[in-house]
């Protein structure tokens, strides 16, 4: 069941980001991620093979455990959440979309901060290079601190995709991990 719901928050999010699909895919109940017990990230884009010169999306699912929050990147006095990207050449970020965080009881009493408190998804619009140049990865190292009402933890993922760089094809219905 958690699953489901799990499958649904992301057609909703999906589809709220401008997706390409309005309901869950069967192929996401089986995707990898990575992280920790608190928080997990998946990894998804909407294409399989990018045409030179095109935009594609990139995006990763951040899965909160409940009663754990995260912080945004532009945290103050919080360690924030870090997404670092390794392009090939030629590839470059043209826009990048984070959700608008809670506010949330900080790690001092009646302190309110701005913090993800729920499950949420970032996506970026990636322009690929004007020459067609074979195959590609994306890889993707994420850092953040998490935390819960008593103790806050580090942690991080290291998550990659590949393409082929040709005729423009989108994926399914949904973002797919590609591992």
């Amino acid at each position: 069941m958690k699953r489901y719901l799990t499958l649904l928050l992301i057609a909703i999010l999906l589809k709220g980001f401008g997706a390409f699909a309005q309901k869950p895919n069967k192929q996401l109940k089986t995707i990898p991620s990575d992280g920790d017990a608190q928080l997990q990230v998946k990894m998804f884009t909407d294409h399989s093979s990018v045409k030179a010169g095109e935009t594609f999306k990139l995006g990763f699912y951040f899965d909160l455990t409940m009663r754990w929050h995260t912080y945004p990147p532009a945290s103050e006095g919080s360690m924030p959440t870090v997404i670092k990207l390794n392009l090939p050449k030629g590839f470059k970020v043209i826009k990048e979309d984070w959700p608008k965080p809670n506010l949330v009881s900080g790690k001092m009493a009646g302190i309110m901060e701005e913090a993800y408190d729920e499950d949420f998804f970032v996506v970026y619009t990636i322009q690929s290079p004007t020459d067609d140049i074979g195959k590609q990865k994306i890889s993707a190292s994420l850092e953040w601190q998490c935390c819960d009402p008593s103790i806050c933890i580090l942690g991080g993922a290291k998550l990659e995709t590949s393409f082929i760089m040709g005729k423009q094809k989108k994926k399914n219905k949904l973002y797919k991990y590609v591992n």
